[in-house]
């Protein structure tokens, strides 16, 4: 069992196209539930099919870790009133998962909410335009105003 501590946040990452054992893979796809296995199969693209696969049964497998639950393919998600994912189970334990161009990260931590987010670093960016529509007034002027 993965324990973590009150004010820990416990991050995980995934390089997902290292993974290329069939076995291991296939390993991956019985964890999923039905709904995400119908998710996977619309995915038309080979490296968004294994992004979504390794990405769901790392979250399943690690949480599951964590929960002392011997079959992580019994984990429920749904989404909160933000369309943030979170376990069907009454517990402490919280997380969160972003992926990008060959990485998947999941961050877990006792009681209070988290997040985690990551980019592909050559991605070309509309920094003016994010700003304006995310941040406040003072944040998106200090954020313009720092050298490129």
């Amino acid at each position: 069992m993965l324990e973590t501590a009150r004010n820990d946040i416990d991050i995980w990452l995934v390089d997902y196209r290292q993974i290329e054992d069939s076995t291991l893979l296939e390993q991956y796809a019985q964890l999923l539930s039905a709904e995400e296995a119908a998710r996977h199969e619309r995915l038309i693209f080979t490296r968004h099919r294994l992004q979504f696969l390794v990405a769901r049964a790392l979250v399943r497998d690690v949480l599951a870790q964590y929960l002392d639950i011997e079959d992580p393919a019994s984990l429920g998600f749904g989404s909160n009133k933000y369309g943030k994912p979170e376990l069907l189970i009454e517990t402490t334990l919280q997380f969160n998962l972003s992926h990008t161009n060959g990485l998947i990260a999941l961050a877990v931590m006792q009681v209070d909410p988290v997040g985690i987010d990551v980019e592909y670093l050559s991605r070309q960016a509309d920094i003016k335009n994010l700003t304006e529509r995310y941040f406040s007034r003072d944040e998106a002027e200090a954020l313009l105003a720092l050298p490129v």
